[in-house]
């Protein structure tokens, strides 16, 4: 037993060096990225049981039949393995590098999503945009995600259909039975000022708690944003410094930060209340909302109802209220303005505004369905734990909007069982079974 455990730590080590080597050859400009590699950590998981790596291994075969074998490569700049290179792919929440359960839901649901719906007419439109511009990729997931939906719910699903006479298209029809919807998908970036903050902040925040570990001190307060990058590094040497003198003197000292803002720091470990914050300003989303609203209701006339489908940042809906304000009164608002936007397009049936899932669900840990007046929909649901996400489904006054607006609530009311039923319909077993299950250490009897 000794000797094949060391024989496998040494094949495992070859194995693993192997991968290093390539890695640096495509950062030399060498060789290209293939999936066999990207997808090589799958094999060594220890988030996965054996049949979940099976299960993943196929999903990513058809995510790579799908997208192509030159894929990765041809939208990987040479020099860079990481999230900055703008391949979705690479990034923390699909590489399996990342070795959790969520990115392997994410490719489940990717690759079920792509075998389910590969017979669908209009796929192929489909394909040929992800495969053409990487900025079609995340577009086309949406797409993806409103035709896996609807197909669970036995709609008929075409993607990319033509719509009136001038050889205009949209990016879903869906067909059940008498009832029919156009769809129009768009996702929302994080605006340039939110990001440029944001970054900031994560900067800030991580070198004020390394003092505060470094020195035992606590800084309470707020930094405005707005540092350059040598502008910032001088600042933050300089609290250092008064850190150091608190910790040595005991005493309490207050700085103003150069862009504005407050700073207290004092000695010891945060008391409760304490703590430093930085403000993070955004761009105008109500207008570009609305701009896309009606860019869409235009893009998307024809003879049939026209929904749209918007997926905003999480930061959207983090930052569009103080963390204190009630969820439902800013769906309230939301739902409002939605609807008095709605009311100019009489062929738009009605709209589903959604935050991208987050790990941290910012009204509490239960599912929530709660209908609005105004004929809408607040809804507060798991995708895949633990991410959630928020949605308002928003309805024209007529009763086929209506109707309309409790299908599509209910699509997004239970999309965190999506994974198990296309799973199950392509053979696999739950989610729950593909990955291991996570330990707890036991509570003695005392």
């Amino acid at each position: 037993m000794a000797r094949w455990l060391s024989q496998a730590r040494a094949t495992l080590r070859s194995v693993e060096t192997e991968e290093v080597e390539a890695w640096l050859a495509i950062e030399r400009g060498e060789v290209q990225l293939t999936w066999d590699l990207w997808s090589a950590p799958v094999e060594r998981s220890n988030a996965l049981t054996d049949v979940g790596k099976q299960a993943v291994r196929a999903a990513v075969d058809a995510v790579a039949e799908y997208l192509g074998e030159d894929w990765l490569a041809r939208f990987l700049p040479n020099g860079t393995r990481s999230s900055r290179s703008g391949l979705p792919l690479m990034s923390w929440h699909w590489w399996p590098s990342n070795d959790v359960p969520h990115v392997y839901a994410r490719l489940l649901d990717l690759g079920s999503r792509l075998r389910l719906l590969q017979g669908v007419s209009g796929i192929a439109d489909l394909r040929r945009n992800m495969r053409r511009d990487l900025g079609h990729f995340a577009h086309s997931l949406l797409q993806l995600e409103v035709g896996g939906l609807a197909m669970r719910a036995g709609w008929g699903v075409t993607f990319e259909p033509g719509v009136g006479n001038a050889g205009s298209r949209t990016d879903l029809l869906v067909v059940r039975a008498d009832d029919a919807m156009l769809v129009e998908v768009k996702g929302f970036l994080l605006d340039q000022q939110s990001s440029e903050d944001l970054s900031f902040s994560r900067r800030v925040s991580m070198a004020l708690m390394a003092i505060e570990s470094r020195e035992r001190v606590t800084f309470d307060g707020e930094v405005e944003p707005g540092a350059e990058d040598d502008k910032l590094d001088a600042w933050l040497e300089e609290l250092a410094r008064l850190a150091a003198d608190v910790a040595r003197s005991g005493l309490v000292i207050e700085t103003t930060p150069p862009w504005g803002g407050h700073l207290v720091i004092q000695p010891g470990w945060p008391t409760t209340g304490a703590g430093h914050s930085t403000t993070i300003r955004h761009g105008d989303e109500w207008r570009r909302i609305t701009t896309a609203l009606k860019a869409k209701a235009e893009q998307g006339r024809g003879e049939h109802p026209l929904w749209l489908r918007f997926d905003e940042t999480s930061q959207f809906w983090a930052l569009a209220v103080p963390p204190d304000y009630p969820r439902r009164r800013l769906h309230e608002r939301l739902a409002r303005g939605l609807s008095a936007e709605l009311a100019a397009f009489d062929h738009v049936a009605g709209i589903v505004l959604s935050s991208t899932p987050t790990a941290v669900s910012t009204v509490g840990a239960e599912n929530t369905w709660e209908n609005l007046d105004g004929n809408a929909t607040s809804l507060v649901c798991t995708t895949q734990p633990p991410f959630w996400r928020e949605s308002i489904v928003v309805a024209g006054p007529n009763k086929a909007a209506t109707r309309q607006r409790a299908e599509w609530s209910s699509w997004y009311a239970t999309e965190g069982s999506w994974l198990d039923w296309a799973l199950d319909r392509l053979g696999v077993p739950p989610f729950a079974e593909l990955v291991q299950p996570i330990s707890t250490p036991e509570v003695g009897s005392g």
